[in-house]
């Protein structure tokens, strides 16, 4: 209310009117998430409409004031700031525009003036604009090669700004998320690489002072490096030392949303490590302890998607999370308990995959919903199959997942031809293992699950 009256007053004082404009990103900031780290209250939408009250107030200033690099990096932060914004509620047009923006105005705040902390800001539009690509819709885009150049561009000025100022835990920080943000892409076709840059994230945070080492901010992206080397080893068959990283950064994200429950960030954090353990439970057998995270885990996005209703990922992992958790329970026996989980799954899973904005991650789980449901009331394969040829077309035929689905929906209609045709390519897309490395989970299902079910189909002449 503060800000608004004070836009008001249309004043002419530059000081003024740049402090307001700072005033409504940072309100922006509380509302959607802080770059970076990602804490919120978990309303985007709001968080959208005041990052636009700033960009009003600092257009004109830019226009006035060309030369000035205090308006110069305020319009950065708050472009930055809206497009992170804007992809949290799905708006991708409009907030990859502004990102970009922010990104290359960095640039040119580098070249007139190459310190230390032009250079962490640069660092951090590249890596918010990459990481942002990346994870467009909810789920990590495969082979990015788009995101992982900001993201590398990214920690080129933020090491350069560290050989300036060696103990910037900030920049220490910000490095450590965009070699976060780079495992989550290299990942996807190679856990090994992922768990390098993982690893490459957690050494920069060990070589913090110790006090720096316990504060929340670095215990935090201490926690989702650990998660993620986890899921990394479960990728690969190393169940028991998956299970004992993820045991690690548990008690550390579980402590932070305790302490701060209007925190949407730090509660989505539990339900991300605790649908990847389950996940991993589920790989080693242990099917009651899967289904106990992930019920937990759909509580806690029960409450989240009630505070941040324009934010498309939670309900997207809230609805797979759905979705796991009844297959678990009909394996049990327990069929009632299962029935209205797999229908909310199932039922949110078929708008979305028939919605015109899906993306392939999204089009992928819709495709899992409706041809692995445990009731067979809810199966719908050539759903399945309109879903998987969306996710292929969408990932332009580079992504083995949506092709390791695509050939599954193919089995499903009975067109073993095309089904091993398309698991070829998929096989064809995941660099073999190394000699001494696992091959991934992926990498076998392509191979050993399906190209094999379905060349053995055709041979019988099925």
């Amino acid at each position: 209310d503060y800000l608004d009256r004070m836009a008001a007053t249309k004043s002419a004082d530059l000081d003024l009117r740049l402090d307001l404009a700072q005033g409504y990103l940072h309100l922006a900031t509380i509302f959607g998430r802080k770059l970076g780290v990602g804490d919120s209250l978990g309303n985007n939408a709001k968080a959208a409409d005041v990052a636009r009250k700033a960009l009003a107030i600092i257009d004109p200033l830019v226009r006035e004031h060309p030369g000035d690099v205090r308006v110069s990096r305020t319009l950065v932060s708050i472009q930055g700031q809206l497009g992170a914004a804007l992809s949290s509620i799905g708006q991708y047009d409009e907030a990859f525009a502004s990102l970009k923006k922010a990104a290359e105005g960095s640039d040119r705040i580098v070249t007139d003036h190459r310190d230390a902390t032009s250079l962490q800001d640069a660092g951090l539009a590249w890596a918010v604009y990459g990481k942002m690509l990346s994870e467009k819709g909810g789920y990590i885009a495969f082979n990015a090669q788009a995101p992982l150049i900001s993201l590398h561009k990214a920690a080129d000025y933020l090491e350069a700004a560290l050989r300036i100022d060696p103990g910037n835990t900030q920049t220490t920080l910000r490095l450590a998320e965009a070699y976060e943000a780079m495992g989550r892409i290299d990942a996807m076709p190679n856990p090994v690489k992922g768990i390098q840059d993982f690893s490459t994230a957690l050494d920069l945070l060990a070589r913090l002072p110790e006090s720096e080492r316990e504060t929340v901010d670095v215990q935090q992206i201490r926690a989702r490096n650990l998660a993620l080397v986890g899921w990394g080893q479960g990728q690969l068959g190393m169940l028991k030392e998956s299970l004992a990283n993820l045991d690690q950064a548990r008690p550390i994200l579980d402590s932070q949303a305790a302490a701060d429950p209007e925190n949407v960030g730090a509660q989505y954090r539990r339900v991300d490590l605790y649908r990847t353990l389950g996940i991993v439970h589920g790989y080693a057998k242990h099917a009651s302890e899967s289904l106990r995270y992930f019920e937990e885990a759909i509580a806690i996005s029960d409450r989240i998607v009630t505070r941040d209703t324009a934010n498309l990922t939670y309900r997207v992992v809230r609805a797979e999370l759905q979705g796991r958790a009844a297959n678990l329970l009909i394996d049990a026996g327990r069929q009632e308990a299962a029935r209205p989980y797999a229908e909310a799954s199932v039922a949110f899973f078929k708008r979305l995959g028939d919605s015109p904005n899906a993306t392939p991650g999204q089009l992928i789980e819709a495709v899992r919903a409706v041809a692995e449901a445990r009731l067979p009331a809810l199966r719908d394969y050539p759903a399945a199959l309109r879903f998987a040829l969306r996710a292929d077309r969408e990932a332009q035929g580079k992504n083995p997942a949506a092709l390791g689905y695509l050939a599954e929906a193919y089995a499903l209609n009975n067109d073993y031809p095309k089904a091993v045709e398309a698991a070829k390519r998929g096989l064809f897309l995941i660099p073999p293992a190394k000699t001494g490395e696992a091959p991934s989970k992926l990498r076998l299902w392509l191979q050993d699950e399906l190209l094999a079910q379905y060349q053995a189909k055709l041979a019988k002449g099925q």
